[in-house]
């Protein structure tokens, strides 16, 4: 953060998330599908490093850091990712274009009233989420590579899997923990 407002401009704030590493990719977790009025913008970023395979969530507030991933290649091969993220922050898709995979990440955005309730509520309250952390990860094998894609909408479904054929059973909500 740079103020310019004096003859020579000066540093007000600097942050390194990824201790000298260059970001290779960053995003707001900001749902854009569902804006909410009085809720502020830009309190959660999650930036990505070493070609997308370290993965920080941060706070804007203090600049600091909430939660680390980090993907290791157990074949010792190299890993580098293409990123990408749904329009409600809510899914990280990260494709290996070496390896054929698909990794999936669910991050969740606990508001501060259900932290309080012990239950989730809708909606946002005015002092933003209490609790943002990556829940789960899902790792698919990829028939062929994806060079390029773009998520326009994600959610959880549960399938009925069997050898021939693939079908929906039924759409579940986002904070449905037994399923």
């Amino acid at each position: 953060q740079i103020y310019f407002h004096e003859e020579t401009p000066r540093c007000l704030h600097a942050w390194n998330p990824h201790q000298g590493s260059p970001i290779s990719d960053f995003f707001f977790l900001d749902n854009h599908t569902q804006p909410i009025a009085g809720s502020s913008l830009w309190k959660y970023v999650v930036t990505l490093a070493n070609n997308n395979t370290e993965i920080k969530i941060s706070s804007c507030d203090g600049w600091k850091t909430l939660q680390t991933i980090n993907f290791k290649s157990t074949a010792g091969q190299q890993l580098s990712f293409k990123a990408e993220i749904d329009r409600t922050s809510s899914y990280i898709t990260l494709s290996d274009r070496a390896n054929r995979q698909l990794y999936v990440l669910q991050i969740i955005k606990e508001n501060a009233l259900s932290s309080q309730n012990g239950d989730e509520a809708n909606g946002s309250s005015s002092s933003g989420f209490a609790r943002v952390f990556v829940k789960s990860i899902a790792e698919f094998h990829l028939a062929s590579t994806i060079l390029s894609f773009a998520i326009s909408n994600a959610s959880i479904r549960r399938y009925k899997c069997a050898l021939s054929e693939n079908y929906l059973i039924d759409e579940l909500e986002d904070f449905d923990e037994e399923n």
